[in-house]
């Protein structure tokens, strides 16, 4: 909340009074977020086929998922976007308005969230963050 000090000048019965009023509020409520984490766990899995010695056919899936790397030796790209908001607050006698503007992914980065593991198609993003975007809303209370 942001106050201005207004001089006020009032003419009585008593001459002039002047007095001040710190309290023309500009009801503005503004606030981010940022967020820093660490990229996704890296993995590399790729199959292994074996074929048994039994003299036939194998019943079964034929092969085993290997994960090449050590659990938790790799990671991703560290993942960091601010969000910012702005709201306005209006009042009406006892009901109470706010009117928001959000931005999303300020600085419109685009880290990866998930990856493919697949050996053949390694780091292949899967998904990564939205892209900027602005959300208009509004809230009453009463």
């Amino acid at each position: 909340m942001i106050a201005f000090p207004i001089a006020v000048v009032r003419a009585d019965v008593h001459g002039l009074r002047q007095r001040f009023r710190g309290n023309p509020k500009i009801d503005l409520q503004v606030s981010g977020v940022f967020q820093s984490q660490p990229g996704p766990l890296l993995s590399a899995n790729d199959n292994i086929f074996f074929a048994p010695n039994l003299g036939r056919p194998f019943v079964g899936v034929p092969f085993q998922t290997v994960n090449i790397l050590d659990p938790g030796a790799r990671y991703g790209d560290r993942q960091n976007w601010t969000d910012f908001r702005i709201s306005k607050i209006l009042r009406f006698g006892r009901a109470r308005a706010n009117i928001n503007f959000d931005i999303y992914n300020i600085f419109n980065n685009d880290p990866i969230l998930t990856e493919n593991a697949a050996f053949a198609v390694w780091r292949q993003p899967f998904t990564v963050l939205q892209s900027r975007f602005v959300k208009i809303g509004a809230q009453l209370d009463f």
